[in-house]
């Protein structure tokens, strides 16, 4: 009876409106801040984690979808900065790292990047443009010496990498203006 109780309870409690953040692929960036961070189950902050990952297949693949309440006035300065979605770190962020980066650009519609660190020196390639409320499946393949960029059939390649471990590298907004309002990440990893 009460293992019956227990999971009554639990249906309850997944099933409750207040349980609307999944702690697994959902980051929230609040107003005024630059990084991210998630929730558990038991609606609590916390640190987003920085194990390693093996990316299966080398491959890190996710979708996600833009919404109203990631539209911000971009006609401020440093307005056209790039901000980063999510995507992998290989030893340091600002030495090898790939991710996907975005910006809104205005009219409903954001600006996707394949934005990457190689050996300390930054570079970004403009993918496509997606418009709110479209879902696009994101991916980065990983190879010894190689990032492969590819968002809904746009590729970007990336030669001469190192890549010695791969970490989670979690949503970002700026440059050097932080978030005018919080930001919800829903991202689902495939």
């Amino acid at each position: 009876m009460k293992k019956i109780l227990i999971l009554i309870t639990l249906i309850g409690f997944v099933s409750c409106n207040s349980f609307k953040v999944d702690p697994i692929t959902a980051y929230i960036i609040d107003e005024g801040q630059h990084n991210s961070y998630s929730y558990n189950f038991n609606n609590k902050r916390k640190k987003n984690p920085i194990a390693p990952i093996l990316i299966r297949g080398n491959r890190l693949e996710f979708n996600f979808m833009f919404t109203s309440q990631h539209i911000y006035n971009y006609n401020i300065k440093d307005g056209d900065d790039i901000n980063k979605l999510y995507g992998i770190t290989s030893t340091k962020i600002h030495q090898n790292s790939a991710r996907f980066g975005w910006r809104y650009i205005g009219n409903n519609k954001f600006e996707i990047f394949a934005y990457y660190y190689v050996k300390g020196i930054r570079d970004w390639y403009s993918l496509l443009i997606v418009k709110i409320n479209e879902t696009v499946k994101y991916s980065i393949d990983v190879s010894n010496k190689q990032y492969t960029f590819g968002a809904n059939n746009n590729w970007h390649h990336v030669y001469n990498t190192k890549n010695i471990m791969a970490f989670r590298s979690y949503p970002w907004f700026g440059g050097n203006n932080t978030a005018p309002h919080k930001m919800i990440f829903k991202i689902i990893e495939l």
